[in-house]
């Protein structure tokens, strides 16, 4: 599957940002004080447009009206043409209409129509209601908007991002991410600190030295603690069938049914302990996991004989009711009973010593088949259980124990998710402790094969 990858957020990304968002505003800004310059141009010419139309109005009635009382059977269309050739109108006529200006007592009004602006005079010292009417075309709103000056203002703000960008750029580069490099490298001691920078440097660059050799020197302690956290329990069986080797028997038989033993345990854990010695010198942050189908049961049955001794000794019984049947899942033996070993050595732990004796003491390992793609394994135990913060426990160093190193659920998160699975933490409802589950998918991809 795909997936999506995330976005990496760089120092320069937020720079863009931090011109891009004050450039936009700026733009929109400047365009809508251009919309709005434009529209108030349009509104002061549209009145300059009607008061120079109501100026010739009064020239234009008082003619018609003169005309109307000294020839009142004659027409004014002569009359009428030679204004409009005097006052330059594009249309100048009589109308009776009493409604154009709204009332009949209204002496003058204007109306804007089609792009023309049309003023009504009422005619004077008539008894007809007539109004001469003079339009004159207004420039629609647009021709007031002028793309030249536009681009000439926006060219300049454009620019002055772009040169303001840059140069924060440039500057940051000189006096915030070369310093920061500088001083991480003088840190790491891989250069030597500069005599010229401020003491306030000099002392960071000590500071931070000192913790990088203190964390240095906590991450080889915390490798050291991982590699004997993970042989531990094979070192301990191993250390066992040699101490029971050493005692003196006179019976042949047992003593070599001893040694038997003891080559036994031998041949199944310094493979492992060789292995996991391995992986940890490494160095490698990811645990190769190498996947075929094998069966679950059997490394289950691993994990369980791993931690025998120490369930024994500490009279903890340990309960797996699917011992001897064959449950094929894909996944790497070695290091799925590695992560099983580490859950049940968990659950021995935490059950205390002086707990009474007719209680439960009892880590229970458990099967779920939950459907065709998935198979649940379920370790719980009887101890006290978990915190109510669980997810602490999976980050390294982080550990319940009084000596733990911190590393074992960290390790089993990460082969369990190693198989493609996933892991939770949570109570146990029959046995009151905690309760781990995983789940591994029946089909899993491993080493660039599909395993079912």
């Amino acid at each position: 599957m795909i997936g999506i990858r995330k976005y990496r957020r760089r120092l320069r990304d937020y720079v863009l940002l931090s011109w891009i968002g004050p450039g936009v505003l700026a733009i929109v800004a400047s365009l809508i004080v251009f919309v709005l310059l434009g529209w108030l141009d349009y509104q002061n010419s549209k009145e300059r447009l009607a008061s120079d139309l109501e100026q010739k109005s009064i020239i234009a009635a008082r003619r018609a009206s003169a005309e109307i009382i000294l020839a009142e059977n004659g027409s004014l269309e002569p009359v009428l043409q030679l204004l409009k050739q005097q006052l330059t109108l594009d249309s100048i006529q009589i109308v009776s209409d009493q409604a154009t200006c709204g009332a009949p007592k209204e002496e003058s009004c204007y109306h804007l129509r089609a792009g023309k602006i049309e003023f009504y005079r009422k005619v004077p010292h008539t008894d007809t209601g007539a109004y001469i009417a003079l339009g004159q075309p207004l420039r629609p709103l647009w021709s007031f908007l002028n793309l030249f000056l536009l681009m000439w203002s926006a060219i300049p703000i454009f620019l002055a991002l772009v040169t303001g960008l840059i140069l924060q750029r440039m500057f940051l580069r000189r006096f915030v991410i070369e310093p920061i490099n500088s001083l991480v490298n003088a840190a790491e001691r891989r250069s030597n600190i500069p005599d010229h920078w401020p003491d306030e440097l000099k002392e960071i660059a000590r500071s931070l030295a000192e913790s990088f050799d203190a964390r240095e020197q906590a991450v080889f302690a915390m490798l050291a603690k991982g590699v004997v956290h993970d042989i531990r329990t094979f070192l301990h069986s191993l250390l066992t069938a040699t101490e029971l080797v050493k005692e003196k028997q006179n019976d042949l038989e047992k003593r070599s049914e001893r040694l038997e033993a003891l080559y036994r345990a031998s041949a199944t854990n310094l493979p492992k302990m060789k292995r996991i010695i391995e992986l940890t010198l490494d160095g490698s942050r990811e645990i190769p996991i190498h996947s075929a189908s094998n069966n679950l049961s059997q490394t289950i049955e691993g994990a369980i004989d791993a931690n025998r001794d120490q369930a024994k000794n500490k009279g903890v019984n340990i309960d797996f009711r699917l011992r001897g049947e064959k449950i094929d899942v894909p996944h790497d033996p070695v290091q799925l009973e590695r992560a099983l070993a580490n859950l049940i050595r968990n659950g021995i732990d935490a059950i205390p010593v002086s707990i009474e004796s007719e209680a439960v003491r009892e880590v229970r390992v458990s099967v779920l088949r939950t459907d065709e793609r998935l198979v649940q394994v379920c370790v719980e135990d009887s101890g006290p259980g978990l915190p109510a913060d669980i997810e602490p426990l999976f980050k390294p160093t982080r550990s319940t124990k009084a000596n733990g190193a911190g590393l074992g659920l960290y390790i089993t998160g990460k082969i369990v998710r190693g198989h493609g699975g996933y892991i939770q933490a949570g109570q146990s409802k029959d046995l009151g402790g905690a309760n781990f589950v995983f789940g591994l998918p029946k089909r899993f991809q491993g080493d660039g094969v599909i395993y079912d």
